[in-house]
């Protein structure tokens, strides 16, 4: 009978539930800042200016209520120092001059495209080019190479690079078919913009202004130069290579500056060392003198005026009571020096994470860490490192072929086949001590050839025919050669 109950209400239960589908509803976020805005924060931060970042974020309005720090203002008669870490340069710079100073080698397999390319690397001053390149791009997110040519000028092709701000990317069902280079310039008290838009075979030349657009024709400072409104080569690509490091999700088809998503930290790193100088003003030692015991002048009885180096002081009257003393007190206050670095250190790491190793920038927060310990911790920067270097690579490659392209299309002639290659050096290699360490131990085990060992005790130190050299002298060491007719007369002459 209690079964029977049971099944009963769960039945009537059942029949009472009804399932409801949700409804779709619509989500609105509005983005504060467009691709340009990010460019000009980017720049700002990197500039590290501290009067242009207090300048920037009182004008830009993020939906927060303004409640950054470089957007704060101070209370009326109470001024506080702000600071700048100076952080957001620091990482650019070490990533470009570890990626760029590792740009060990730019070849061909043709002797004929090698003087070429000689040529060229040097009449353009390329790896300064690209160190300025590569740090623009870390900054804005991306950026674009446009490669000319002007006899008058010189006899290679010239390379200029441009900056994400006066770069503009069409695409069409995800391939990028033309690149857009701005100019801004002025004529007749009047601003103008002339765009430069590069496509496979073609590259077309228009002038903005204000109220319309003007072919260059009309612009004779752009004629002089050699623009033309539409100019037609043979060839199926394009003189114009980008260059991106990191894909935006945010602006579709652009670049993501290394700094996007970092900008609350880096403010927060600023408060906290803003508030480490004024608790450090604050906490210096304070000196009260009864006024009868100040210092006067011989002359006059004038007590004499506080020096805040030699002689700082506090004025305070005397007390009047019967059994009371003067005396000089000193106090100071409580140091907050422990908490203030744990907090910096705790927003330092924040700002690097995903980005570089404090160590990279010789920063050892632990104190205790060896040498095997810090480059484990290179490896955020060997990560960020390897996917600049990866794009860099196919940069480079893309632009010598256009180079060499260009070069032969203006001299009349076919352009050979050849293939291009960008050697990188090594970043954060283990020791020689500890590869011999490993490569001996790996040796001994008999894991790992002669050839091997060799090639990774020495790697690029030495060339083939020593480390071929290397390798008869240690298999006949070990038995496993006879010697020849070069060794038994080295063995003759010792």
């Amino acid at each position: 009978m209690f079964e029977k109950v049971k099944k009963w209400i769960t039945d009537r239960l059942t029949s009472l539930i009804q399932v409801v589908p949700a409804q779709n509803s619509g989500l609105y976020i509005t983005s504060p800042y467009t691709f340009a805005t990010q460019c000009i924060i980017s720049q700002t931060w990197y500039g590290g200016e501290p009067a242009e970042l207090d300048q920037l974020y009182k004008q830009t309005d993020d939906e927060l209520s303004n409640v950054n720090f470089w957007a704060a203002a101070s209370t009326t008669g109470i001024n506080f120092r702000k600071i700048h870490s100076g952080l957001p340069a620091l990482i650019v710079n070490t990533l470009s001059g570890i990626v760029g100073a590792d740009l060990a080698e730019i070849s061909s397999d043709n002797p004929e495209i090698d003087a070429l390319w000689s040529g060229i690397t040097q009449d353009n001053s390329l790896f300064g080019l690209l160190d300025a390149a590569i740090a623009d791009v870390l900054v804005y997110g991306d950026g674009a190479a446009k490669i000319g040519f002007d006899p008058e000028l010189s006899p290679y092709p010239i390379i200029e690079f441009y900056p994400a701000p006066d770069v503009e990317f069409e695409y069409t069902r995800g391939r990028l078919k033309t690149i857009c280079f701005l100019t801004k310039f002025s004529e007749r008290n009047r601003d103008y913009i002339l765009e430069e838009r590069y496509s496979e075979g073609a590259i077309e030349c228009v002038v903005h202004g204000v109220d319309g657009d003007y072919p260059v024709e009309n612009f004779p400072r752009l004629i002089n130069k050699g623009f033309v409104s539409h100019y037609a080569f043979s060839g199926d690509y394009m003189l114009a290579a980008p260059l991106v490091f990191f894909c935006s999700k945010r602006y579709p088809g652009r670049g993501k500056s290394i700094f996007e998503g970092k900008y609350g930290a880096f403010d927060a790193l600023d408060e906290v060392v803003s508030q480490w100088i004024e608790d450090t003003r604050a906490g210096r030692m304070n000196t009260y003198i009864p006024e009868s015991m100040i210092p006067r002048s011989p002359e006059t009885g004038v007590p004499l005026k506080s020096n805040p180096f030699d002689n700082r002081f506090i004025s305070i009257p005397g007390s009047l009571a019967e059994d009371s003393t003067d005396k000089i007190v000193r106090e100071r206050a409580d140091a907050r020096a422990e908490s203030l670095q744990a907090t910096y250190a705790a927003f330092l790491e924040l700002a690097l994470q995903g980005i570089l190793s404090p160590s990279t920038l010789g920063i050892d927060l632990k104190k205790t860490d060896n040498a095997e310990a810090q480059r484990e911790k290179e490896k955020t920067t060997v990560n960020t490192r390897g996917r600049i270097v990866s794009a860099l690579r196919d940069f480079v490659t893309g632009l010598v072929r256009i180079c060499v392209n260009l070069y032969f299309s203006t001299q009349g002639r076919t352009p050979p086949k050849f293939e291009a290659s960008v050697v990188f050096g090594e970043y954060a290699n283990p020791s020689f001590e500890s590869r011999v360490e490993t490569v001996g131990k790996a040796k001994s085990y008999q894991i790992i050839s002669v050839e091997r060992a060799v090639e990774e005790l020495w790697g690029s130190d030495l060339d083939d025919e020593e480390k071929a050299a290397e390798v008869r002298r240690l298999k006949l060491e070990d038995g496993l050669t006879y010697p020849g007719p070069a060794e038994q007369e080295a063995g003759n002459m010792i």
